[in-house]
């Protein structure tokens, strides 16, 4: 039986610093992710003053989501806010036995959290990811290259996001020794969201690419076993800084349109799709635990699920149906069964 955490502080912030300790030592959940929660709870303590957390209420809790909404948070900001509460409150009522935390975790399972409005009914505009031409690429990579102090390390930065889609933290946590570039294996494991690793592939381009910042790589003062350093002292790359690398290289590019790291990773799963790799397949390549997440990329490219269905039926040539009926003997054809064999047929 677990018994209450001895202690007399009950006030969020040092709450807060025992959770920190125990999304640190005793959950899978990743870092970045424990610096969100961690944030959004201190966020949350000094909107309260720093109370103690038994002087929360339901209330309390309302207070605080109204005052989200009426900043202009989206939909999904808020729902990040509540995970990272919710997190709090479940450690907080499992490990340290405060009744109070159980009701405001009841409190919170009433809340609804709007997708595409807000709680003033204003309707707010959805952010559909759009991809990456090859020529756009090509002009970011053209940049990356060309600036004459890191362009080998960026010009390989650039490709492998384009080549693998991985997130930008991945990029700037991967190992040497998780990186094999020979060219019947040309994979890398990256470690993803919940330390989950998987396992990622790319072309012998990427990989050529690649040996050459490797090659440039061995000149560097290398202070760290990251594939990929920082300029300034030879350490691994943050993952803003990945983000800061492709932001000046879209900008050196002339492109006008946002760039940022994750629309790599929206190009690379729209363009597996639409050569045919199977939904499954790309949502495990990707390490999306949910296959609804990689079906939204998906979503975007209706012109493509159009000829998609449009080859699958001209392909079949009205055969699937007449094929199906014609294996029954014409003596055991009704007529009225024609409208129960189409209710048998998927919609």
């Amino acid at each position: 039986m677990t018994s209450r955490l001895v202690t007399s502080d009950y006030s969020i912030a040092a709450c807060l610093a025992r959770f920190k300790l125990y999304m640190r030592t005793a959950t899978d959940l990743g870092v970045l992710t424990q610096a969100r929660y961690a944030y959004e709870v201190a966020v949350f303590a000094r909107s309260l003053g720093n109370c103690s957390i038994l002087d929360v209420t339901p209330q309390t809790l309302l207070t605080w989501n109204a005052r989200a909404w009426e900043a202009g948070a989206a939909p999904a900001t808020v729902r990040q806010k509540h995970a990272a509460v919710k997190k709090f409150l479940k450690y907080m009522a499992r490990f340290e036995k405060v009744a109070q935390a159980k009701e405001l975790l009841e409190a919170f399972d009433e809340m609804h959290i709007p997708h595409a409005r807000s709680a003033l009914g204003q309707q707010r505009p959805l952010r559909v990811p759009y991809s990456l031409s090859r020529e756009r690429v090509d002009k970011i990579h053209a940049a990356a290259v060309s600036n004459p102090r890191v362009g080998v390390r960026n010009g390989a930065i650039v490709t492998f996001l384009w080549a693998t889609g991985v997130r930008r933290a991945e990029l700037a946590n991967l190992l040497m020794r998780d990186l094999d570039l020979d060219p019947k294996v040309r994979q890398a494991t990256v470690v993803g969201k919940g330390l989950k690793t998987r396992v990622v592939y790319f072309d012998q381009d990427t990989a050529e690419e690649v040996a050459r910042w490797l090659a440039d790589r061995a000149t560097w003062p290398a202070q760290d076993d990251t594939v990929f350093l920082s300029a300034d002292d030879g350490c691994r790359l943050t993952p803003n800084t990945v983000s800061a690398i492709i932001r000046e290289c879209a900008h050196r590019a002339g492109l006008r349109k946002e760039v940022w790291t994750h629309l790599f990773r929206h190009t690379r799963v729209t363009e597996l799709l639409q050569d045919g790799m199977d939904l499954l397949a790309t949502a495990e390549f990707l390490g999306h635990s949910d296959v609804n997440t990689t079906k939204g990329y998906y979503h975007q490219d209706a012109a493509l699920l159009r000829d998609q269905y449009d080859r699958a039926m001209a392909g079949a040539n009205g055969t699937g149906r007449r094929r199906r009926r014609a294996a029954i003997p014409a003596a055991q054809v009704e007529p009225e069964d024609e409208e129960d064999e189409e209710d048998d047929l998927p919609r």
